[in-house]
């Protein structure tokens, strides 16, 4: 028993032995470690990272380099596209942009309507309009006047290194495939759309008038105006605004015509589409055009702001009251035979102004029905909110909105005829009206020139609706 404690205890003292040398190499191997090993590892660690700092640095510099080289080689002159609509400072714009056409030449842009360097003979304000004709449907009567050698003159002649400046109101056509537009322009150019936003119950007054006045033979109606309507003639060319005002043309116009039906189908195309608020550039509206929306023309801005030149009124609407009576008179078999519409119209008012000593306001009125003007404010501010919503939001917005829609509620009334024919002896004057010219040639001939197709009438009006208007402006 003695011998075999004695052996065992030898055995634990040398496992205590081995368990402590052992200790001893582990302690040692870690001073080994943390005196040369882990230094030397934080230093290759350290090397790596600046190398591999340096080698992303130099790759996305290179890369850097590449995308601006790309960008430089892809980056393209700019194709400003004013797209109207009608009845929104277009003839100012395209006026004061015609007299400016040198100074633009300085900002490297072309007016490709009024420079003939590149469309020789194409003829004034006829480029823009061709794009818009050629852009509508193949079997549209507008697309008849497309005329592919201008067309293709305007792709292929003008040069890629200027911009280029394109109005024309024609351009708010629903027909008009904005894709069309795009194809003729882009790649060579990079293309932003000017949409002009004016409040819809003012814009669809003055959209009425326009096509309504009879002081303007270069006009569509203002030559059929010379003569009295016929049994063919459309209702909505000679109503006033009362009976012409109907739900459905409401919407058709607010749909088609208006600033943000074109705004819609032009957005959904182009990736850059600009707004020009009317009643947010202190009636400045060719300033807000060539200072904020014509990219860097430094020149014409300048000259602009520092050149007595003012902007040309818009196209103030003639009063066709005095026409509206006569029609409606003529229409009851009121104005005696012989008796042309001219004739009619301007005996109506030296009476109305001269004898009785009234103005054209002081006619008895019939306004729009109630529901007609609440569909007319739903869409004027549905417009408002939807385009310039931070202006809508401002203290000139909605609330000035409402405001000016009731000031302006006498622009939807027209002229009661049963409360007229039995006032002022109107009726008795009619009947005592003598005409210049009478005789049954006259009158076939007047019949004959109305009843001509409508198609010979915007023929006539796309060779003079242009020259007409800038004549205007340098007339005035």
């Amino acid at each position: 028993i003695s011998v075999a404690i004695q052996e065992f205890l030898t055995r634990q003292s040398k496992r205590r032995n081995k368990i402590k040398r052992a200790r001893s190499h582990m302690q040692q191997y870690q001073n080994y470690l943390m005196k040369y090993l882990l230094p030397a590892f934080i230093l290759a660690f350290i090397s790596c990272w600046v190398v591999l700092r340096h080698n992303s640095n130099t790759k996305s510099q290179f890369i850097s380099n590449k995308k601006q080289l790309h960008s430089h080689k892809e980056q393209k002159n700019i194709a400003v596209l004013h797209v109207g609509p009608h009845k929104t400072g277009t003839s100012a714009i395209q006026s004061v942009t015609k007299l400016f056409m040198d100074t633009f030449q300085e900002d490297n842009y072309i007016i490709i309507d009024y420079d003939f360097n590149f469309l020789r003979g194409m003829g004034a304000g006829r480029a823009t309009h061709n794009i818009a004709m050629c852009s509508c449907p193949e079997d549209s009567s507008e697309h008849k006047k497309c005329n592919m050698d201008v067309l293709n003159a305007t792709k292929y002649a003008l040069p890629a290194e200027s911009n280029l400046i394109l109005s024309h109101e024609s351009l708010d056509r629903e027909c008009i495939d904005p894709n069309k537009v795009r194809s003729v322009l882009y790649p060579k150019w990079d293309v932003k759309v000017v949409v002009t936003y004016r409040r819809f119950f003012e814009w669809i007054t003055s959209f009425h008038k326009q096509n309504h006045r009879t002081d303007n033979d270069h006009s569509k109606h203002g030559k059929k105006s010379h003569f009295w309507p016929t049994d063919e003639t459309p209702l909505d060319e000679i109503a006033d605004i009362k009976h012409w005002l109907t739900s459905d043309r409401i919407n058709e116009l607010y749909g088609t015509l208006y600033s943000s039906a074109v705004y819609h189908r032009y957005n959904d195309v182009f990736h850059h589409v600009s707004i020009i608020n009317m009643h947010d550039v202190d009636d400045d509206i060719v300033g807000a055009f060539f200072c904020d929306e014509v990219p860097n023309a430094v020149h014409a801005c300048e000259k602009w702001k520092n050149n007595d030149i003012k902007a040309p009124k818009p196209n103030l609407a003639f009063n066709a009251v005095y026409d509206e009576i006569a029609v409606t008179a003529y229409l009851h078999n009121y104005i005696p035979d012989g008796i042309s519409r001219e004739e009619a119209r301007e005996a109506i008012q030296n009476r109305h102004e001269d004898v009785l000593n009234l103005t054209a306001d002081d006619f008895p009125k019939a306004c729009a029905d109630e529901d007609l003007m609440d569909l007319l404010l739903k869409y004027s501010l549905e417009a408002e909110r939807i385009m310039v919503p931070e202006f809508f939001e401002s203290d000139m917005g909605e609330v000035v909105l409402r405001s000016k829609f009731e000031m302006e509620r006498d622009a939807f009334c027209a002229v009661d005829y049963d409360a007229l024919w039995k006032q002022n002896g109107w009726l008795d004057f009619f009947q005592t009206l003598k005409g210049g010219n009478t005789g049954t040639n006259k009158e076939t001939k007047e019949k004959d020139i109305a009843n001509l197709k409508e198609e010979v009438w915007e023929e006539i009006d796309d060779d003079m609706e242009d020259a007409q208007r800038h004549r205007h402006f340098i007339r005035h």
